[in-house]
C-alpha cells in the first residue's frame, strides 16, 4: 500500500509512525533500510508531494519522475535534487549563524534527534523514566533505520549516535 494512502486508511487512523524502504541508492553504503517516518512528516511531505513537487512537474512539462524532491529553481526546474543539497544549505545557513559551532556538520543533525529521541524515550516531560535504556535503545535504532542484531539488540552504531547524551543534559541544565 502507497505511504500517503495509509495516512487516511481509517484501519491505520491510531498508527503514528509508517515504515518506508529506503533504496540502497539512497542510503549509506548503498544498503537498502527501512525507515520510521511519523505521521506529521508524512503529511507534510504528501502535501509537498501534491503542491511544490507538482508545480515543478508542470513548469518542466513532465508528466512523472521516479524522484521524491525535485528542484524549482529556473536552471534545473524538474531535476532531480543533488545528494549534496541538505549539507550545502546547512553549510550557507551555518555560516551566517555565527553562533553555531561552524565544525558542525549536517550528519551531525542526525546525531541530534538520535540523541532527543532516546532521551525522549527515557524520561516523559516530568522527568520520570518510562522505559528501560534498551527499549529507549531499540526505538532509536529503528528510527535511524539501524539493523538489529540476531539476538534483537540494536547495534553499536546507535549507541555512537546518542553518545553525546550526557553533554545534551548539561548544556540543558538537567541532573541525573
Amino acid at each position: 500500500m502507497d505511504l500517503f494512502e495509509q495516512l487516511d486508511a481509517s484501519s491505520l487512523r491510531h498508527k503514528e509512525k509508517f515504515t518506508y524502504r529506503l533504496r540502497g541508492g539512497y542510503a549509506k553504503r548503498g544498503r537498502s533500510r527501512f525507515i520510521q517516518i511519523n505521521r506529521d512528516l508524512l503529511t507534510a511531505l504528501r502535501e509537498y508531494y501534491l503542491t511544490e513537487r507538482a508545480e515543478a512537474l508542470g513548469k518542466a512539462h513532465l508528466e512523472t519522475s521516479n524522484e521524491l524532491f525535485l528542484r524549482s529553481d529556473p536552471r534545473g526546474t524538474g531535476l532531480p535534487i543533488s545528494k549534496r543539497l541538505a549539507s550545502d544549505i546547512f553549510a550557507k545557513y551555518r555560516k551566517e549563524l555565527s553562533f553555531l559551532d561552524q565544525n558542525l556538520s549536517y550528519h551531525d543533525l542526525r546525531h541530534t534527534f538520535a540523541t532527543e529521541l532516546y532521551h525522549s524515550e527515557l524520561l516523559d516531560h516530568a522527568g520520570r523514566e518510562t522505559r528501560s535504556e534498551s527499549a529507549a535503545l531499540i526505538v532509536v535504532a529503528e528510527s535511524l533505520g539501524h539493523a538489529h542484531d540476531r539476538n534483537g539488540r540494536p547495534p553499536s552504531t546507535t549507541l555512537r549516535y546518542i553518545r553525546l547524551r550526557e553533554v545534551m543534559l548539561e548544556l540543558e541544565g538537567v541532573k541525573e
